[in-house]
């Protein structure tokens, strides 16, 4: 049944400040308990990543909920979605920005310079996808969303910051063979990135390079012409109300290990 797990996304919709307010501490808690750290993550240009919380085809209600409040929030109360921003843009927690892209996507044509503040305020924002094989597509829709609202100054630093991204980093000791490898993924991520711009919202430098690099990564224009994977619907664990406010941490993240990734 679609209304079980207590109807979070109908609270969350409904009144998505007290949603928040009431359960996002909870949940950063339990981030900071069960995240799952490595060296990869240290060693490369994105946050780190959650073992049990995704933001995939298949999120889970809790997830869902999130991403309704937040929606919902940014809609609708600007000010109070500024506010929840702030306090967590500085997070190093990978789901948390995922959730944050969601309202940003929102403020976009309000509010272009926040969005362009929070993307080139860390290099990592601008390395954002759904998977751990994919790592542009969440940052190219909210460039997508943005680009058309920003004056021609903030456009062009957003093309310096994009030209200048290294998503791949060498190893200590690699080979020329991996390193000239990394120049290349580079280059493959930034030409994405560069894709995500209207034609009218690149300089005249930025569209040679984005045509040359495109002759030169055919496949990446395939690539970027591939829908993503959204959110699939009326997918969670069941729990009833009762069950939720009676059970402690543990038992509530080993519901979560159930949510398909």
């Amino acid at each position: 049944d679609s209304q079980d797990f207590y109807e979070l996304e109908a609270v969350a919709k409904n009144n998505p400040k007290s949603f928040l307010d009431k359960i996002w501490p909870w949940f950063m808690k339990v981030m900071s308990h069960h995240i799952y750290d490595n060296d990869y993550s240290r060693r490369s240009s994105v946050y780190r990543d959650k073992f049990c919380f995704h933001i995939g085809a298949y999120p889970g209600k809790l997830i869902e909920a999130f991403i309704v409040s937040i929606v919902e929030l940014a809609q609708n109360d600007t000010v109070d979605f500024m506010q929840f921003l702030n306090e967590n843009c500085q997070s190093d927690y990978l789901i948390i920005h995922k959730l944050l892209f969601y309202g940003l996507e929102k403020v976009a044509d309000e509010g272009p310079e926040t969005v362009l503040e929070y993307l080139l305020s860390d290099s990592r924002r601008l390395c954002m996808g759904s998977g751990s094989s994919e790592h542009h597509s969440k940052t190219k829709k909210l460039i997508a969303a943005v680009c058309p609202h920003l004056s021609s100054k903030s456009s062009q630093q957003l093309e310096d910051a994009i030209l200048n991204v290294n998503y791949a980093q060498p190893w200590e000791g690699c080979d020329a063979e991996y390193r000239a490898a990394v120049l290349r993924w580079n280059r493959q991520h930034r030409l994405q990135l560069l894709l995500a711009f209207p034609e009218e919202c690149l300089s005249k430098r930025a569209k040679q390079l984005r045509q040359e690099e495109s002759r030169a990564f055919p496949w990446e224009i395939k690539r970027n012409e591939q829908p993503s994977v959204g959110i699939a619907q009326d997918v969670g664990v069941r729990m009833t109300k009762e069950e939720m406010s009676c059970a402690k941490d543990e038992l509530i993240i080993s519901l979560f290990n159930k949510i398909s990734d």
